[in-house]
């Protein structure tokens, strides 16, 4: 699933770098909080081939991001449409200070998952939400910026508190 990153849809829109191929599939992607290329597909006349420059143009702007779902054992979900999937969106923290910021349904097992793989790993701050993709996605778009690799931030103490500021509504 295509995940918009955030960007205001009038930036984009504004973007002369952009094809208006690009920008209709962007405002699509923010509108309907994520598409496949099978939706986006169904949504046009454009071929297949079109849809995918589209989507290349967009991730090379970095405006756009694959947003993949795995299960507990890791392994990627097929077929699952998870737009408006509840649950927590969370901050962990590795032991060389780069914070990861990703979504669960099940944060204890994600927990488990995530110590299994990096080692010591620590819980900063959670956020229940209602929407993993639209939360986790604005946070990626936001701290864009800072981001070191894949969901991995260099994120300050400051952008912890804002973090935590959503889960105190």
């Amino acid at each position: 699933m295509y995940q918009a990153r955030g960007r205001p849809i009038n930036d984009v829109l504004n973007d002369t770098t952009l094809s208006w191929k690009a920008k209709a599939m962007y405002i699509a992607i923010a509108l309907n909080n994520g598409m496949t290329g099978k939706q986006l597909k169904a949504m046009s006349a454009d071929g297949l081939d079109a849809i995918q420059a589209g989507v290349k143009e967009l991730k090379q702007s970095q405006d756009i991001f694959v947003q993949r779902r795995h299960g507990y054992d890791g392994r990627q979900l097929a077929g699952e449409d998870t737009a408006a999937v509840g649950g927590h969106v969370y901050v962990i923290s590795r032991a060389d200070g780069l914070c990861k910021i990703g979504q669960t349904r099940n944060l204890a097992a994600r927990h488990v998952e995530l110590q299994r793989r990096w080692g010591v790993v620590t819980l900063l701050v959670t956020v229940p939400t209602p929407n993993l993709n639209n939360l986790e996605g604005m946070l990626h778009g936001h701290f864009a910026p800072k981001r070191r690799a894949g969901e991995w931030f260099e994120l300050d103490e400051m952008d912890i508190k804002y973090i935590r500021g959503l889960a105190d509504g």
